[in-house]
């Protein structure tokens, strides 16, 4: 498994760094291109019985995937349709088909599907043989976290995410930037491989069917903050955050815009499996018995939880949920009338 932190060139334009490492992009997209074809001449593709919606990016590290599937799964239970998540589950150490429960182990299920399983039935494949074991599940639609570049399942409605600030990034292929692909190689299945044919939807951008931006950070922080902790943050001995995500900066920069002062930080890569050193760590700049608040994100706290035996810890920890706002409220109706025709 690769844990990654999202490179500071992969942002920038004409990079040395980015430069010196075209030609192993141009490598690494024509084996991309070669394995996927071949997977498609000689693998034969699957339907499933429930309606499948795909959430996906094309750009490596945190675009907003999983929130945009929570928020998706609440959207459809309030229409009225039974919903489960179906995703691979990066970074598990099992294998197979399971379905993943709040309780599992996130070392063995993976952190991103637990998250999950508090909003709907959640199940983790391994290979496309798994995948048809969730036709023995009775459900009106699977939403699939990740794997719009899997061609091989048959989606009735895909979504392209895309981070609203970082976009695209450089614009340049893995490893000289953050895409896994090119858009046309997505936006050519979304639109061609498709039973119900229909032009891309793109969440997060400016224009299309809803328009969404991630900033649960803020939301959270002035409507779910007890009021006295929210006065007296500035008076605290140590006010500290720390969360392992693609670009921890985003986060601790939601706390700082929402007037948090942070004595100290500290980022861990994407997916990283806590152990108890990194919590001997905390606490050596963190201590509950001074009253000291600590941040970190609803995806870590599914991975530090059953690591903290101390009470008063627990009662220190702030969750900051990963949410997505809705900006044009008229057109939740859209969404739910377009994917309920498919």
């Amino acid at each position: 498994m690769i844990l990654l932190k999202t490179p500071d060139f992969w942002s920038r334009k004409y990079s040395a760094i980015s430069i010196c490492l075209l030609p192993i992009s141009v490598l690494y997209y024509i084996f991309y291109k070669i394995f996927k074809k071949s997977r498609e001449y000689f693998k034969k593709k699957i339907k499933l019985k429930s309606k499948v919606i795909c959430i996906g990016n094309i750009t490596i590290g945190g675009s907003g995937k999983t929130p945009s599937c929570i928020f998706l799964s609440k959207m459809l239970k309030n229409a009225g349709y039974n919903v489960v998540f179906l995703t691979r589950g990066y970074g598990r150490s099992s294998k197979g088909f399971k379905e993943v429960l709040q309780i599992d182990n996130p070392n063995i299920c993976g952190d991103e599907p637990i998250l999950l399983s508090r909003y709907a039935r959640t199940f983790v494949y391994s290979s496309l043989k798994d995948v048809q074991n969730i036709n023995n599940i009775k459900c009106d639609f699977i939403i699939m976290d990740d794997g719009l570049q899997n061609s091989l399942i048959h989606k009735d409605f895909s979504i392209l995410i895309r981070d609203f600030e970082y976009k695209s990034g450089n614009g340049l292929i893995f490893p000289s930037g953050p895409l896994r692909c090119k858009y046309k190689d997505v936006l050519y299945d979304m639109i061609f491989n498709l039973s119900y044919i229909q032009e891309p939807r793109i969440i997060n951008e400016s224009s299309i069917i809803l328009k969404l931006q991630i900033s649960g950070f803020e939301k959270y922080l002035h409507q779910n903050l007890n009021q006295d902790i929210h006065q007296n943050l500035h008076q605290k001995n140590n006010i500290f955050a720390f969360c392992g995500l693609a670009r921890c900066d985003k986060f601790f920069k939601s706390l700082t815009n929402s007037g948090v002062i942070l004595k100290n930080t500290i980022s861990f890569p994407d997916h990283y499996k806590y152990t108890t050193k990194d919590i001997d760590l905390i606490l050596k700049i963190f201590n509950p018995d001074n009253n000291d608040i600590i941040f970190t994100t609803q995806k870590d706290y599914v991975k530090i939880n059953y690591l903290i035996s101390n009470t008063a810890i627990h009662n220190s920890i702030k969750i900051v949920p990963i949410d997505l706002e809705i900006i044009e409220l008229e057109n939740i109706s859209k969404i739910i009338n377009l994917i309920s025709t498919i």
